[in-house]
């Protein structure tokens, strides 16, 4: 990867080559602020939307999240209570949304007529989904969210800034690349690379006369049984010679080669947050493993021996590492954009008095828009 060329070169001509305007409808100009940088600016009628929008996101994406006093009364660890938390979320989320609208425009980008067109569009589609295609009912339904289509057309407008801009930069035919030090750095804080010295003590699986595992075609679950006594004599033998060698000062690879029945990766495994297809309890110690932890955890797969290690290196690009990056690009594209707005952040307005006349319980969650 190519180092990406300064911002503030590319800014600066881009500010030569044209003005920029913004093209929000009439009525955004005349709403005070709540959140704004420089031209670019939330609303009170754009925040009640986005405290509907974010509120149905939090109630579908976690399960212990519920729309009750009892919830939002709740404190966190942090002393605050569960409504005062997402809140903050929100506007720190709204925060990067008008720096990344104002980059658009910043760049001298231009929102052009198909673009505009696009954004109607969508408009109209939803009208016709949520209410047949009738105006007055559609801004009926919108009034619950605090807002009606002209500010929905501001909204939508502000996300199609945002994904044009992310794209100019970042895309596949962005004008920026990311370094590997970029790279790295997001590896290094997003993935946890770990050696597993795996005994199985809890089970065996059951093999065709050719040694292939079989399985329930409908559930796709391996046949499994239990283990003779023998069988687990054995393996009780295996992680109590591992235990002793580490005791001893056995290195942890010397180990690993000897005695783990998971021997796929042989550079290790690059555990992320949410990842599928492994175990849940390893994956969760693995992430709150130090640099050089040795630890040793159960589960209903057998014993497991984890080392973590430090990230180094280009790993993402390596074919022998691909099951753990498929998503490495977009993700890495994602978390760099998400920084430059970090940079920025901090000098938005946010006016939080005229935020505090707006409570995210009271918010309709607004799952259709």
């Amino acid at each position: 990867m190519r180092k990406r060329k300064a911002l503030s070169a590319i800014l600066a001509a881009a500010l030569i080559l044209t003005s920029c305007t913004v093209l929000f409808s009439s009525c955004a100009d005349t709403e005070p602020a709540l959140i704004e940088y420089d031209d670019v600016k939330i609303t009170a009628p754009m925040y009640m939307y986005y405290l509907s929008h974010y509120k149905a996101v939090f109630l579908s994406v976690y399960s212990e999240v519920s729309d009750t006093d009892a919830f939002w009364d709740s404190l966190t660890e942090d002393g605050i209570t569960y409504e005062e938390y997402f809140t903050e979320v929100i506007i720190e989320n709204l925060k990067k949304t008008v720096v990344a609208a104002w980059l658009f425009d910043y760049m001298g980008l231009t929102f052009t007529s198909s673009m505009k067109e696009e954004v109607e569009d969508g408009i109209d589609e939803l009208c016709y989904y949520l209410c047949g295609g009738d105006k007055d009912a559609f801004d009926e339904y919108l009034s619950d969210y605090g807002i009606d289509a002209d500010t929905l057309y501001d909204i939508y407008v502000i996300d199609a800034k945002i994904s044009y801009a992310y794209q100019y930069l970042y895309g596949a035919s962005g004008i920026l690349d990311v370094s590997d030090e970029e790279a790295l750095a997001y590896a290094q804080e997003n993935y946890a690379l770990i050696g597993h010295l795996y005994v199985n003590n809890k089970f065996k699986y059951e093999t065709d006369s050719d040694g292939n595992y079989l399985y329930d075609e409908e559930t796709g679950e391996y046949y499994r049984f239990d283990l003779s006594d023998d069988e687990l004599a054995e393996k009780e033998e295996i992680i109590a010679a591992v235990k002793e060698g580490l005791d001893e000062g056995t290195s942890f690879e010397e180990l690993w080669n000897l005695y783990s029945e998971d021997q796929l990766y042989e550079g290790g495994y690059y555990i992320y947050e949410g990842m599928e297809n492994f175990i849940d309890e390893v994956v969760e110690a693995a992430l709150e493993m130090e640099i050089g932890d040795i630890i040793c955890i159960e589960t209903e797969y057998g014993t497991h021996f984890l080392k973590r290690y430090e990230i180094t290196g280009t790993p993402w690009e390596d074919d022998e590492n691909a099951d753990f990056f498929e998503d490495f690009e977009d993700n890495l594209a994602d978390y760099v954009f998400t920084n430059l707005m970090n940079d920025y952040s901090e000098d938005v307005t946010v006016y939080k008095e005229l935020l505090s006349q707006y409570s995210l319980r009271d918010a309709s969650p607004g799952y259709d828009i």
